[in-house]
């Protein structure tokens, strides 16, 4: 008894399952967890170490490379790369993509940063090691308060402004509600200014002053304490002693005792001249400003990054945070506060699953259109019940694997739509052919299901093992990212067979009759050519005759069987034709015409624009180019589109010295630096995001002078550095001009290659360097020494930190500095004074001062110095082509030229593409042997499984002539596509083959065209009954080999025409690799078997063994 006949016998039972399998699928789908992308892991930690005062150079000696030397040990490392600026250093360290969870590496990391930590220098402060620097955003607020303008608008009165701190506390009490959300992980604060308490005192002050910075920060520092007094234990209570000494008001600081006067009384700090003002930290680290086309000006905000804990659904936290943010508004918030959402992944989750979930319908929609006109209704009703059940099946079933809804698991529902229902169709069809002949239903149905049983559960296996070897071969952030691909269209189609096996066996018993009607196709197909023939006068019988048999027989089968047999005669030619285009294709690759690429770029309602000022530059001229490109956002916001005027703008933050929370998970955040802004623009839909982001190049390119102005769209898939970038690399502390010579001779190459816009080297320009030149005899006759020096110069000019004042909960850093009308001078050099035993000494008189131009910036790639020279691509060029093509033959000409140990490699998206490709390879690899042994256990040989994976090289020209014809290059997703077509295409060679050893022996059977003696024996026939039986096969199977293509065709329409730029491409890889390889299967095929059979004297049928009792 096999599960067909289980079926039938127990159908209740059956429906009972498939019943609970479907509410299984709509609870899961109902409650899974959703996101915009697949989860995937940055495997990335960041190292920083800041060293005021301290060069860059001496930063890259002292600082960096100890701590790369280290963390390098680590055999989990796969590369370190840092930058290097003067008082600051950044490690980011990448692990193997082998690591499953990067958390316990991260420990390691620790580790060895700790044991470092002894050999660096004291005046550095601790590493700081950042493992969340990969956490992407699910939501991100600015809150703001309303201009005057807006805020009598809005709430009919105008308030005082509001202080920076005051705009801190205010966000902070949001923060507080927003973390009480469940599905809220951490919150994050940026653009927070910063207090500082600065005691400022102008150079002939401090001159006159005996007293030094070490006397003054064990003073204040020593009464600014918060530490345990004890506890006292009574019989009836405890008791916790606090003694004062905690700052409560800065006008205290005025009244601390610094020592003590010749008559004994004490000296206060107010009785020595200083100024002590409590502000804000100048110039700031960073600050963020909001606007939108209600605010041009642009407004203070602080930006409260919500991320989202794994296992939760998105649209819910967003719901969520909406109600605390209408709450909080009615309760907390003044009401001249604005909360706005500047990225909201709950909105794009939720239009891009509804736009898939749509796509699937129409696929659903399209998939039983073509089966109805093909096949009758019966057997298309009988397959469209089964595509929800199977839908809703794998949901639940993968949910199991860890799989959540996102675009990559609908896009796969989609994609494995087409094939899922071969299955159905095959078990209907052999059910539907067997009632024909005579059979009962109920044997019909079973013996349908079971005669096919084993050829469709291997050719199941067969798509299935081109799917899962991505599993296998890929690693790290492309595996996580594709991981719903194989795991869902796998999962699909093994549910398939399942219900195939049983459920489709009870709809077949239940549906189908030996009644059998045209299919509507057909009958439109006579009626044409009936009124066609009616319009003729027939004379001849025999004509007649001719003409009902050929109607009998259909256009198609006459056509095919036409071209069929006269490739057959031209064996050879058939087959060297399609090896040429299988050639061309290649070469089209191959030559660039096809040019590759890793992802393309988002589709979403987002752009952003990078400011890059030149390194060495301060804040606030970094701020001061924010708000021209501002300006020009605005002036740009009103655009034509369709020829109708819209308004593109609906939104903008900014953020200047940093790059914010990482929003999108393919945009890396720039380290903080107060050279860097970026401006995140949200449109007010995505379809003008193309032409918004050219007309602010255009804008910026012509508006913006002394700065690096990059607008750009997002890009897809993992994050890449740049579309084209090289890196000029030598030894650990290399030659610094022989790496700017050829890093600017690589960028010149790449300047002058038209195409490119943006050009730059990492290094940026020299930056301008005092060096104080210190005299040590008179240091030493002074009784001072460099360290003496140093520190002076850093507490006059930088700030020296004497100690933290605490306000509640926020600390306040105390600075002793020269006020900053006298650092905005050289000269006032001349006036410092250094403290010696003997008192104080102008600085002028123990050294001198000299202009130098060292680097602002060292990069560093596996602990060697390197500078990265990086381009962009203008619209409609693929950055790997022009690269490879273009650019690299006259880099390796510089290349050659280069003095031993210096050398440049390729990075950015060609390096990563290249990576991804080798992957992509090994996966087909893995495929190829897996659907080798499952095609060998079927048919126990080694010709048939070679003829039917002849089909696969065969489907590459129509694969590449799609993208050529629409212009798409061969991506990542592209190449998925090729994986996903190498496994659809088996199926339609696996049937072919099954009938054509069916149709020669019914021909051995019937003693039709048997070979004579001495004549040529192909497989028992001669020559012409042997290509009649292949034949024959062919038009058995045209008919089921069309309805497979034109359903998996049909199902992939939607993903093609609207999927996007990430999943358009795949699908035109299957829809047009298959149309064209289906004709060459039942062309090629056929031709392969007859050399085979004919030149190789091969028996491609073998008689059957039989023994005698």
């Amino acid at each position: 008894m096999n599960f067909p006949e289980l079926a039938i016998r127990y159908r209740p039972i059956v429906f009972c399952f498939v019943s609970l399998f479907i509410l299984w699928g709509i609870y899961t789908f109902a409650t899974m967890p959703r996101r915009e992308d697949p989860e995937f892991e940055i495997r990335t930690c960041t190292v920083t170490t800041a060293w005021p005062g301290a060069t860059s150079i001496k930063v890259e000696q002292l600082v960096t490379d100890p701590l790369e030397s280290a963390i390098d040990e680590l055999d989990e490392v796969e590369k370190v790369h840092s930058i290097t600026r003067p008082g600051f250093s950044i490690i980011y360290v990448d692990l193997e993509e082998t690591i499953p969870k990067a958390d316990p590496i991260w420990d390691k990391v620790r580790a060895k940063v700790d044991l470092v930590r002894s050999q660096l220098p004291a005046e550095a402060d601790d590493p700081i090691v950042n493992d969340d620097f990969g956490d992407t955003s699910a939501l991100v607020l600015a809150l703001y308060q309303y201009p005057p303008e807006i805020s009598k608008e809005k709430i009919g009165t105008v308030g005082r402004r509001y202080t920076p701190r005051e705009l801190d506390d205010i966000s902070d009490r949001l923060k507080d509600r927003i973390k009480l959300v469940d599905s809220v992980a951490r919150v994050d604060r940026f653009g927070v200014q910063q207090e500082a308490i600065y005691l400022e005192v102008t150079p002939e002050q401090w001159a006159n002053l005996q007293v030094s910075p070490d006397q003054l920060q064990p003073a204040i520092s020593g009464r600014n304490i918060v530490l345990p007094g004890g506890v006292i234990e009574t019989p009836e209570v405890r008791y916790i002693i606090r003694p004062s000494g905690e700052f409560q008001a800065v006008e205290r600081l005025n009244r601390v005792s610094i020592s003590s006067g010749e008559s004994g009384r004490p000296v206060y700090l107010k009785d020595l001249d200083f100024s002590v003002e409590r502000r804000y930290a100048e110039p700031p680290s960073s600050t963020a400003r909001f606007s939108d086309p209600e605010m041009p000006a642009g407004v203070e905000a602080v930006v409260l990054s919500i991320q989202m804990k794994s296992g939760f659904r998105i649209n819910d936290l967003g719901e969520q945070v909406q109600a605390v943010i209408e709450r909080a508004q009615e309760s907390v918030l003044p009401r001249d506060i604005g909360v706005a959402i500047v990225s909201d992944q709950p909105k794009i989750v939720h239009e891009k699953i509804s736009s898939f979930t749509s796509n699937l319908m129409q696929s659903i929609l399209i998939v039983f259109i073509v089966a109805l006109l093909l096949i009758g209704w019966r057997i298309a009703v009988a397959m469209a019940i089964s595509i929800p059940i199977i839908m809703l099946g794998s949901i639940a079933v993968s949910r199991l694997f860890g799989v959540q809804l996102e675009t990559f698991s609908i896009a796969s529902l989609i994609i494995a739509l087409g094939m899922l229902v071969d299955n159905a169709i095959e078990v209907c069809d052999n059910t539907l052919r067997l009632l024909e002949e005579g059979y009962s239903r109920r044997r019909a149905a079973i013996e349908g299901a079971s005669q096919i049983a084993f050829p469709i559960l291997i050719a199941t296996l067969t798509t299935v093992a081109a799917f899962i070897p991505m599993l296998i071969a890929l690693e790290g952030g492309k595996r996580e990212y594709l991981y719903s691909l194989p795991v869902v269209v796998s999962t699909t189609l093994l549910i398939s067979y399942s219900l195939a096996m049983t459920f489709t066996v009870m709809m077949a018993y239940s549906l189908l009759t030996n009644q059998h009607s045209e299919p509507p196709i057909q009958w439109i197909s006579h009626k044409i050519r009936g009124l066609f023939k009616a319009s003729k006068k027939k004379t001849a019988k025999e004509e007649t005759e001719t003409s009902e048999e050929r109607d009998e027989e259909g256009t198609l089968s006459r056509l095919y069987g036409g071209v069929a047999m006269w490739c057959l005669r031209h064996k050879y030619f058939t087959l060297l034709t399609a090896v040429i285009l299988f050639g061309l294709a290649i070469g089209l690759v191959a030559t660039g015409i096809i040019p590759t690429q890793f992802f393309p770029e988002s589709d979403r309602d987002q752009f952003v624009i990078e400011i890059n000022l030149p390194e060495g530059s301060s804040f606030y001229a970094t701020d001061k180019i924010a708000k021209q490109v501002e300006r020009l956002v605005h002036e740009n916001a009103v655009g034509m589109f369709e020829k109708k005027e819209v308004n593109r703008l609906n939104n903008m933050i900014t953020y200047i010295g940093e790059g914010g929370p990482r929003f999108y998970g393919s945009l890396d955040p720039e380290a903080p630096t107060p050279n860097y802004a970026l401006i995140l623009v949200n449109t007010t839909h995505p379809d003008y995001v193309t032409d918004f982001v050219e007309a602010m190049r255009d804008a910026t390119y012509q508006g913006i002078a002394g700065a690096r102005v990059v607008v750009h769209k997002l890009d897809n898939g993992p994050p890449v550095e740049s579309p084209i970038a090289l890196r000029v690399s030598g030894e650990k502390f290399a030659d610094i001009n022989i790496l700017r010579k050829y890093a600017t001779e690589t960028e010149k190459v790449l300047q002058e290659t038209p195409g490119t816009w943006n050009v730059h080297d990492s290094w940026g320009s020299y930056g301008y360097q005092i060096e104080v030149e210190i005299d040590e005899d008179r240091a030493i006759l002074a009784g001072v020494t460099n360290e003496v020096i140093a520190q002076a110069l850093n507490s006059a000019f930088s700030g020296a930190r004497i100690t933290t004042f605490r306000d509640e909960d926020h600390l306040i850093p105390i600075y002793l500095r020269l006020p900053q009308k006298s650092q905005a001078t050289l000269e006032t050099l001349n006036t410092v004074y250094i403290h010696t035993p003997t008192g104080k000494i102008p600085l002028e008189s123990i050294a001198n001062f000299r202009m130098t131009r060292p680097p602002s910036r060292i990069d560093r790639y596996q602990l060697a110095r390197m500078i990265q020279v990086e381009a962009r691509v203008e619209p409609g060029i693929v950055a790997n082509s022009l690269l490879m093509k273009e650019i690299w033959p006259e880099v390796q000409a510089i290349q050659a030229r280069m003095p031993p140990g210096y050398r440049i490699e390729i990075g950015g998206e060609q390096e990563e593409t290249v990576e991804a490709q080798q992957q992509m390879q090994l996966s087909f690899l893995i495929s190829l042997l897996l659907i080798i042994s499952l095609l060998v256990i079927q048919y126990n040989s080694f010709i048939k499984p070679f003829v039917i994976l002849t089909t696969i090289p065969f489907a590459i020209p129509g694969a590449f002539f799609g993208l050529l014809i629409l212009n798409q290059p061969l991506g990542f997703m592209a190449q998925v596509g090729l994986l996903s077509l190498a496994g659809i295409v088996l199926n339609a060679a696996i049937v072919l083959i099954e009938f054509i050893e069916i149709k020669i022996h019914d021909f051995q059977n019937a003693g039709r065209g048997l070979a004579t003696e001495g004549e040529p024996n192909y497989s028992g026939l001669n020559l012409q009954a042997f290509r009649e039986a292949v034949v024959e096969a062919g038009k058995l199977r045209i008919t089921p080999i069309m309805l497979t293509t034109l359903t998996t065709i049909g199902g992939l329409l939607p993903l093609a025409l609207s999927g996007g730029p990430l999943f358009e491409p795949l699908a035109s890889v299957v829809i047009f690799g298959l149309a064209f390889c289906t004709f060459l299967t039942l062309l090629v095929i056929p031709a392969m078997v007859m050399i085979f059979v004919e030149l190789f004297n091969i028996d491609f049928v073998k008689e059957p063994t039989t023994t005698d009792e």
